[in-house]
């Protein structure tokens, strides 16, 4: 279901949860849902190996470029795929991210292993518009930003 112009309501969004100074969302449905950190501080958004395991079969046609996702991490070059278009559910709404590197291999941090991706300003500023709520711990989404 594509989202509609109008702002979701906050109970149509996904949970949000506060580790220490993380802030991870739960996308997809319930109770399939996956974790993501949002780190609106880091400027580019990856998915982890847990997500590339997952959907492996969608790279088998795409070639792997040897990168690293920065040594903020600490993390090793490694192979990396660039997912043009990936579609994430947040609550209702199903929006499309793009340019999107996908981890081929754990980074060896709990943390950011044991999540499917670090969500970053790329991605937030592909978003007409968002919300933390704090109060019902909800995080919702306007309509896709259609790039203009």
């Amino acid at each position: 279901m594509r989202p509609s112009a109008a702002p979701l309501s906050n109970d149509a969004g996904a949970r949000f949860f506060l580790d220490g100074d993380q802030m991870i969302v739960a996308l997809g449905t319930v109770p399939n849902e996956r974790m993501f950190v949002v780190d609106a501080a880091g400027q580019q958004t990856y998915f982890t190996a847990r997500y590339y395991d997952e959907h492996a079969e969608e790279f088998e046609r795409q070639k792997a470029e040897l990168s690293s996702i920065g040594s903020a991490h600490g993390s090793p070059v490694q192979p990396v795929y660039l997912a043009e278009t990936l579609p994430l559910e947040i609550g209702a709404a199903t929006v499309h991210v793009h340019y999107i590197r996908v981890l081929t291999q754990a980074l060896g941090s709990a943390a950011l292993d044991d999540v499917y991706g670090t969500l970053g300003v790329d991605v937030l500023d592909q978003l007409r518009s968002y919300t933390f709520d704090y109060q019902s711990m909800r995080f919702s989404v306007g309509a896709e930003d259609s790039g203009q």
